[in-house]
């Protein structure tokens, strides 16, 4: 049984390392150009100071607001001191929209993931599936050879 988990557990990493590749990752900026010397970062969650997908809005090439998608301040800061009529703008944008539903998604994962029942194992073999999948876009660099050494080490 433990062979046939670890075999699984490398089979889904090493697919999606292959699949899956940084520049697809959610956690990468997107700029947005809004118009009128003002222009849009969208981030998502990076390091533990700002853990949820967020928005910057400059003006010239300065920042002048960031938000968190729930609202929230970011970095400090919030939208109040951009126009409304940017606000208006930026959240009528498709990739705003994306950003959001990357967002609520994330949420809806951390509230199922609070509701976990451990001592079930259906539950257990998710979160593991899920680590390893983590761990396969994570470490994409590794080769299989790599993979094979780390795993039967």
């Amino acid at each position: 049984m433990k062979k046939l988990l670890l075999s699984v557990l490398s089979f889904t990493v090493l697919l999606t390392g292959l699949i899956l590749s940084p520049s697809n990752s959610s956690a990468g900026s997107q700029w947005v150009d809004l118009g009128k010397g003002y222009k849009a970062r969208l981030d998502g969650p990076h390091g533990t100071a700002n853990p949820k997908y967020h928005v910057h809005v400059q003006k010239n090439g300065k920042d002048i607001g960031a938000e968190n998608m729930d609202g929230t301040k970011s970095h400090g800061m919030t939208l109040k001191n951009v126009p409304s009529s940017v606000v208006k703008e930026l959240k009528g944008t498709s990739e705003y929209k994306k950003h959001k539903k990357k967002h609520d998604n994330l949420e809806n994962s951390k509230a199922k993931a609070k509701k976990i029942n451990w001592l079930n194992p259906l539950d257990s073999i998710t979160i593991i599936m899920g680590v390893a999948v983590a761990a396969g876009i994570a470490f994409k660099a590794w080769s299989i050879a790599t993979w094979k050494k780390f795993i039967f080490a």
